[in-house]
């Protein structure tokens, strides 16, 4: 397969029109690149391109993408490092997005999961490109009330931390509920701010 055309229809009734090209693959028939170009139902038009590069294990370690928008925005994402466990769990990788020629990386690491493949704990650290870092770490623990995750696989309640600049906010989230198509609908927050920033 080197290349297809595909309509795609939201539930809301707009649709998008998908041409995909130039469909390359490595010696293993893994994708190595591809070129793809979208335009919706208001006639505006996205280009796409991406390559990827792989493991020995064919898992993906790297990969470019540059989007270019209707209205000439382009974004770049390159993404790198990224480690696996045994059952093929992303651990960690780096992420840097620039748009409109401004940098900002992403370093996510220490991700934990069960044994369904559900994410259990994860920390990110970014940095804007003014140099303004924050961290981020989130986490669930199915031992506790409210906590973990239901039988499809939607998260019913998460810990998370950020901080930046000094300042930290904890938000703990519990009783999230889904609709039949598994969408969020409702849930409960408490959250805390301490700290001080320095300007």
């Amino acid at each position: 397969l080197t290349g297809y055309d595909r309509t795609v229809r939201n539930a809301d009734g707009s649709f998008q029109v998908e041409t995909w090209r130039d469909l390359e693959y490595n010696e293993f028939e893994n994708l190595a690149s591809y070129e793809k170009r979208t335009v919706d139902h208001m006639s505006l038009e996205t280009h796409t391109t991406w390559s990827g590069r792989y493991d020995e294990f064919d898992r993906m370690t790297a990969y470019d993408q540059t989007t270019t928008d209707g209205f000439g925005t382009v974004r770049q994402v390159s993404t790198s490092d990224m480690t696996y466990n045994r059952f093929d769990d992303v651990l960690s990788y780096k992420e840097v997005a620039t748009e409109n020629g401004v940098s900002r990386t992403k370093v996510v690491s220490g991700n934990e999961y069960d044994a369904k493949h559900n994410l259990l704990r994860t920390r990110e650290e970014l940095t804007e490109g003014s140099g303004r870092k924050s961290v981020r770490e989130w986490w669930t623990d199915p031992s506790q009330p409210g906590m973990g995750y239901n039988e499809r696989g939607n998260v019913l309640g998460y810990h998370e931390k950020v901080t930046m600049e000094g300042v930290t906010v904890e938000r703990t989230v519990t009783g999230i509920t889904y609709d039949a198509l598994d969408r969020q609908n409702g849930s409960f927050e408490v959250s805390r701010t301490s700290g001080l920033r320095s300007d």
